[in-house]
């Protein structure tokens, strides 16, 4: 799903469980702002952004997340092709026993899942986040939670 276009009415619970209340408000009046330090997958802004092969930045953890769930569900469906004598080789998007991996914002095949840290962004970031004047407009919460998500990572 397309979260930019969707109403944010139609988005899954397990989407909006997870946001922080001040996004859900800002959201529920209609508001969907997609900055260049959020991350388009956990819609947070990131602590760790790492650049894909699709030429988009996400947090670390979500673009992993997101890799490792495509190829888990990838081996799932060559395990069942394979017993599927029937089998049409180009079902399911690509030729049989090859695992695909998607961009979760384009849907088009990642070309590497190499993905580069993005250390000036991270560093911009962290001087926004520092900056007296909250230039990102972020609640107490917000900034809170970045703060933790950053310690939990060691840095």
């Amino acid at each position: 799903m397309d979260r930019g276009k969707a109403p944010v009415a139609e988005w899954p619970s397990s989407i909006l469980s997870q946001l922080p209340p001040s996004r859900l408000l800002r959201l529920s009046c209609g508001i969907f702002e997609q900055n260049a330090y959020e991350c388009p997958i956990a819609l947070e802004i990131m602590v760790d952004p790492v650049q894909c092969s699709d030429g988009l930045v996400y947090e670390r953890s979500s673009i992993e997340s997101h890799i490792q769930t495509r190829q888990e569900m990838e081996t799932l469906r060559l395990a069942r092709d394979e017993n599927d004598e029937e089998q049409d080789e180009t079902r399911c998007g690509g030729p049989r026993g090859a695992i695909r991996v998607t961009s979760p914002c384009t849907n088009d095949e990642l070309t590497s899942l190499h993905l580069v840290s993005a250390i000036e962004l991270q560093q911009t970031i962290q001087m926004l986040i520092s900056a007296p004047s909250n230039p990102l407009g972020l609640s107490d919460e917000e900034v809170e939670d970045w703060k933790v998500r950053k310690a939990q990572l060691g840095s």
